[in-house]
């Protein structure tokens, strides 16, 4: 292969290989500007290998996914999310292993997992149900996550087969067997500590294929037929509530507190019992965990669970006037910034609730009813949320970075760290902006 044409190709594929060539300087000055002109997009942006994101894609039992990749320790990790649509004892989510049926690495339905030699169950079938699976396989043991519950368990041999991983079926020697009925979310593959796969649903026209983020190719059907293919997923420029919406974060408030931050506007200066609900999270009417709510026409923040509610009651806030916020309700560290300015801060130290609760995006969870403190509803906010609103625990870890998007034409948030979809919780629908596909640098994607 000529030099010119290994350029090419390096720079389309960008990454690595686009380093190397920017960095030696040998690519003729001309050739690497045509290219580059050619991989951008509208404003500078990569433009990416198809039209749209899609929530999942669906085999019909003949299509499967070639990954491209055969895992090389018995050191790997892998997340994913999927759903059955047919019961079928035999369908494999993902799955290689070798032509005389060893060295297995699959997952099938049943929530069955087969490693190396072994096979081990997760407690049995959750049917049609949509869940998220998290493996860490190390040398031997296995402990993974299925719709929150844990499991660890042991197998013998190794799950190194040298064959491709497959999805939608198991790869046995380089020929698919136990083809599913089943709809894949989302798919990461780590062998040794190194993400080598992270694959996320999309469309090209009416066509499904996986996108690779690690390697910015397309995945298609190696099989017959076509995958069905779910709605589109698209970033919007904001989704609003008229009241009635909200959103559960999935998180909870942890024992020492937690930092949000986002973009808020407030359609209107309507309160139930002096409240309007950003975010938040209580335990009783006398302990709080923490919220931030809007209270007559001040922001109020809330911490500690000791028996009485701690707050401050600070600032000005008006409707229709966009709002960016960083609130740190943290042991320790609690401030409020509003539009870049400081409006409170101590270094209180508390502990919330010991039983940590859940935190809802434009309402408030009361003992396991949202917006309802401790009788009627309303706290629910008439709020507009923009892109992105992200959560982090204590410690400063990322656990939440929610983009506003519609789902067909659903307006919903989803999780850029996991593609996660996160549906309107309460009643009606949120109202929801325009388009901004990509808007966030790729946020999606």
């Amino acid at each position: 292969m000529d030099d010119a044409m290994t350029t090419r190709r390096n720079i389309l594929k960008g990454g690595a290989g686009l380093a190397a060539i920017l960095a030696s300087g040998k690519a003729p000055a001309a050739l690497v500007k045509a290219m580059l002109a050619a991989r951008q997009g509208i404003g500078g942006r990569a433009k990416l290998p198809f039209d749209s994101v899609v929530e999942y894609i669906k085999s019909v039992g003949f299509q499967y996914i070639d990954t491209g990749y055969a895992v090389t320790t018995d050191v790997v990790k892998i997340s994913a999310r999927y759903s059955f649509t047919v019961s079928e004892s035999s369908s494999t989510v993902w799955g290689s292993q070798t032509s005389s049926d060893k060295n297995w690495l699959a997952n099938q339905w049943g929530d069955k997992w087969w490693f190396g030699t072994t096979t081990g169950q997760f407690g049995g079938s959750q049917g049609t149900n949509v869940r998220d699976v998290e493996w860490n396989i190390e040398n031997g043991t296995v402990n993974g996550v299925v719709g929150g519950t844990s499991y660890s368990g042991t197998y013998s041999g190794s799950v190194v087969s040298n064959e491709n991983v497959y999805l939608f079926a198991a790869n046995q020697g380089g020929t698919a067997i136990r083809k599913s009925v089943c709809a894949l979310y989302r798919f990461s593959l780590h062998d040794n500590g190194v993400l080598v796969r992270d694959f996320i649903p999309v469309r090209v026209g009416t066509t499904g294929y996986m996108y690779d983020r690690v390697s910015g190719q397309l995945f298609g059907n190696q099989g017959t037929g076509n995958f069905v293919v779910g709605p589109d997923v698209v970033e919007v420029e904001y989704i609003e509530s008229t009241g009635t919406q909200y959103i559960d974060t999935g998180i909870t408030s942890g024992t020492q507190g937690i930092r949000v931050t986002g973009d808020v506007l407030f359609t209107s200066i309507t309160y139930w019992d002096g409240h309007n609900a950003v975010f938040g999270s209580l335990g009783d009417a006398n302990g709080m965990s923490q919220l931030l709510t809007l209270d007559h026409t001040n922001w109020q923040t809330r911490w500690c669970r000791t028996g009485s509610p701690q707050y401050v009651r600070t600032g000005s806030v008006s409707a229709n006037v966009k709002y960016q916020i960083d609130i740190s309700l943290v042991s320790g560290n609690v401030y409020l910034d509003v539009n870049g300015s400081r409006l409170y801060s101590s270094d209180v130290s508390f502990t919330t609730s010991s039983t940590p609760e859940p935190i809802y995006l434009n309402a408030l969870w009361y003992n396991s009813s949202p917006g309802v403190f401790p009788n009627g509803s309303g706290r629910l906010g008439f709020n507009r949320y923009y892109g992105a609103w992200k959560f982090y625990d204590a410690s400063g870890k990322l656990l939440r970075d929610f983009a506003p998007v519609r789902v067909g034409s659903e307006g919903a948030m989803m999780d850029r760290l996991t593609n996660k979809i996160y549906r309107n919780a309460g009643t009606g629908a949120f109202l929801r902006g325009s388009d901004a596909p990509r808007k966030m640098g790729g946020g999606i994607t």
